[in-house]
């Protein structure tokens, strides 16, 4: 498994998730389809289909995560707005500077006056209380649950795909790693799933899993999302894309995204059939009830889900293309309402704007025009929100730009803009931290921390192709990746950032 973004990890207005709501977010709002290269056999496998691209077993996150984007939790402290940021400035809504720094335009809301560049302010983290798994193929991390619980895949026989069970890890008893179970391996069946990547807490986890086939390595991911709760110890089915679509061949997503929750209820993105077509196909919100009982239902267009304490935030579709999110929409698990938060289009050229770093820029020295940007993350915990817009048209030509955008209160108050040459974001947020990768790009693969509140930057490390930190939920405990060389298994070190 890889690991939000996010959804990564990768949300929204007018909601108040309350301090005990629980709520769980995705990391990321995408996370791309991953693969695990095991050594015993050279064979690569495939793994995952979440918010952010990276190449290994359990995928996190961009935009979230999504992204690489998605999302994240939200035992709802109430979001503060930043003070002095990385780069000694104060973020803030005021004056008329965001608009001529950014390369793009965010309408119907007030954004940060603060870009943080992270390669130029951060500091090194110095993380607590460290230990680390991994490095075998035995055991994959997704993302971390507290101290000393990770949640991943764990298996005896790395060269059977088939016999990896989704589990909590621990930190080692003995000769090993404590591993528990969290279901039944599907050792020896065929087209099983393999667990990929999830979201969650102490008390639940929601994951997703894909059949690994040879039709799931040319385009198609036939997806599984399934949860364990502590209360009854149980792990059950949400929903598949064969009860969705009535069929094993859903076209998978462009981004990687992982499920997100609150107390009633998963949500997620995949692919749907148009009326009328068997070809044709559009990315839509799923929305499942966290008992198991109903079907699932598409409450929107879009993707990028992000859940808070009443429903989900998520990137919908511009009208006049399919391939752009220009919407943050917000969803009501009551009544099914929705309501547009927030549009943004392009107005400004990065040829005209100022105080930006245009490190790999394309050759224009521009970063493109209206059609060149969207959403590529969402994420929410408790009062904040964060949400990547990337340029497209960049990307496409090797000369990737991302932005990061951080907010308090509900998308009340702006925090900062952190900006990045990388085409994906990996991310996750909880209370005190927004933290972030490049997913599977080998250039720009540092992992990096924001702190909510005082706006400073710790960089966490480098993972070139496998650049996925994330952070628990319920508290500031990390996960991040070691890269040896490419023909080494990944491991892990986690600790309590400080």
């Amino acid at each position: 498994m890889v690991q939000g973004m996010g959804n990564a990890d990768g949300d929204n207005s007018g909601f108040d998730a309350g301090p005990d709501s629980g709520l769980h977010a995705g990391y990321g709002g995408g996370r791309r389809t991953a693969t695990i290269v095991i050594a015993a056999v050279a064979a690569v496998v495939l793994v995952i289909s979440v918010g952010i691209g990276v190449g290994m077993h359990l995928a996190r996150s961009a935009g979230g995560a999504r992204g690489d984007s998605s999302s994240v939790n939200g035992t709802n402290q109430p979001g503060s707005a930043g003070g002095n940021n990385a780069n000694g400035s104060t973020s803030g809504s005021g004056g008329g500077s965001a608009a001529s720094q950014l390369p793009f335009a965010v309408s119907n809301i007030s954004v940060p006056t603060t870009i943080v560049d992270p390669e130029q302010s951060a500091t090194d983290a110095t993380p607590t209380s460290e230990w680390q798994f991994g490095g075998d193929y035995r055991l994959i991390g997704s993302f971390p649950i507290d101290q000393g619980t990770v949640f991943g895949s764990a298996t005896d026989t790395p060269d059977d795909v088939s016999s990896y069970a989704a589990a909590f890890i621990g930190q080692t008893q003995g000769d090993a790693n404590a591993v528990t179970a969290l279901e039944t391996p599907q050792t020896g069946q065929r087209g099983f799933y393999e667990p990929q990547d999830g979201t969650g807490t102490t008390d639940r986890v929601v994951w997703r899993s894909s059949t690994v086939n040879g039709s799931a390595q040319t385009g198609y991911d036939n997806w599984r999302v399934q949860t364990w709760d502590k209360a009854s110890g149980k792990t059950i089915a949400l929903a598949t894309a064969k009860d969705l679509n009535g069929r094993e061949d859903t076209r998978s997503l462009s981004e990687e995204i992982v499920p997100t929750f609150n107390d009633a209820h998963a949500y997620f993105a995949t692919n749907v059939p148009e009326l009328g077509s068997d070809d044709d196909w559009e990315a839509r919100i799923i929305a499942m009830n966290l008992d198991g009982s109903g079907k699932p239902r598409v409450i929107g267009n879009g993707s990028y889900p992000a859940a808070i304490g009443n429903g989900v935030l998520y990137a919908s579709t511009d009208p006049d293309d399919d391939d752009r999110y220009r919407d943050v929409v917000s969803y009501t698990d009551v009544g099914g309402k929705t309501k547009s938060i927030v549009r943004f289009s392009v107005g400004v050229e990065c040829g005209s704007s100022s105080g930006v770093a245009r490190r790999d820029r394309n050759e224009r020295n521009d970063c493109g025009d209206d059609d060149d940007w969207s959403i590529a993350g969402l994420w929410a915990y408790g009062n904040y929100r964060a949400m990547a817009v990337t340029n497209t048209d960049g990307a496409e030509h090797g000369n990737p730009d991302t932005y990061i955008g951080i907010w308090g209160d509900d998308f009340g108050k702006p925090i900062a803009w952190l900006h990045m040459a990388t085409p994906t974001v990996v991310g996750s947020m909880n209370a005190h931290w927004f933290v972030w990768g490049a997913g599977s790009q080998d250039k720009h693969a540092g992992m990096y921390a924001f702190n909510l509140a005082d706006g400073s930057v710790k960089k966490l490390g480098e993972a070139a192709g496998y650049s996925r930190p994330a952070i628990a939920l319920g508290d500031d405990t990390v996960m991040v990746p070691v890269v040896k060389d490419y023909s080494s298994p990944v491991s892990y070190r986690v600790g309590v950032l400080r």
